[in-house]
C-alpha cells in the first residue's frame, strides 16, 4: 500500500472537509443511450455506408443493422470501434457513419448530464477527406460539435429526441481512412446539499478525537 507524505495528508484532510459543505456523485444517466462500451457488440447501434459503384457510375446507401454486410468498414475492440473507408476490384466505399437514437430524462433540480468519449481520426488528406463526431437534435436538427473528443455538459439536451453520430467520408479517392471513437460514457451529477453545521461540527469532532487516540 503507498503511503502518503504529509502534504498529501493535508490536501486530503482539506478535500475530505469541503466534502462536508458540498459533494458530487456520478451515476450512469437517465437515457437509453447503451452498449456504449460495445460489450454486446454493434446491438442497438444502427449504421449507413455510402458506396460507389463505378460499374454503374452511381451511388448506393445501405442503412440499418448493416454490420455483418461490411466488416472491412466496422471493427471492434476493448470498449471502441473503428470505421473504415474501404475499396474492392469494383466499389469504393467512401462514406462510413455509426449512430444511436435516443433521449435523455428529465433532471432533478441541482442534476447535470456530462458526454464524455475520445476521438482519434487518421486521413489520407486533411483537406478532402473528412470525419464527424456530433450530438444532433432530431427535431430540430441542432447539433453539438463533439470531433474534438472531450467531456461535454448536455444538460440543455434533456427531454429532446437525440442522435449520437459519427462517421468518416474519403474525398481524394484515396481509402483507408479511418475513425476510431472510444471510452463513450453518460452519466448525470447530483449535486449533494450540505450537511447542517452543527452535525459537521461533531462529525468533526468525533474524527479529532479518534485521530488523536490512534496517534497516543
Amino acid at each position: 500500500m503507498q503511503h502518503l507524505n504529509s502534504s498529501h495528508k493535508n490536501s486530503f484532510w482539506q478535500r475530505f472537509i469541503s466534502l462536508l459543505c458540498i459533494g458530487f456523485i456520478s451515476s450512469p444517466a437517465s437515457a437509453n443511450l447503451i452498449n456504449t462500451d460495445f460489450a454486446s457488440g454493434f446491438a442497438n447501434w444502427q449504421a449507413e455506408v455510402i458506396a460507389y459503384d463505378f460499374g454503374t457510375d452511381t451511388n448506393h446507401t445501405s442503412t440499418g443493422d448493416i454490420f455483418t454486410s461490411y466488416t472491412d468498414n466496422f471493427q471492434l475492440a476493448a470498449n471502441q470501434v473503428t470505421l473504415n473507408t474501404s475499396t474492392d476490384q469494383d466499389i469504393e466505399y467512401w462514406s462510413v457513419t455509426m449512430f444511436q437514437i435516443f433521449t435523455i430524462a428529465a433532471l432533478n433540480p441541482g442534476q447535470s448530464v456530462w458526454l464524455s468519449l475520445d476521438v482519434n481520426a487518421m486521413l489520407s488528406d486533411a483537406i478532402n477527406d473528412f470525419f464527424f463526431v456530433q450530438l444532433r437534435d432530431m427535431d430540430t436538427n441542432n447539433i453539438l460539435d463533439l470531433s474534438a473528443g472531450s467531456v461535454f455538459d448536455i444538460s440543455a439536451w434533456s427531454m429532446l429526441n437525440l442522435a449520437l453520430e459519427f462517421g468518416v467520408q474519403d474525398g481524394d479517392f484515396v481509402l483507408e481512412d479511418s475513425l476510431n471513437i472510444s471510452n463513450i460514457q453518460l452519466n448525470t451529477v447530483d449535486v449533494l446539499v450540505s450537511a447542517p453545521p452543527t452535525l459537521s461540527f461533531l462529525f468533526l469532532s468525533s474524527l479529532f478525537i479518534a485521530i488523536k487516540t490512534r496517534r497516543s
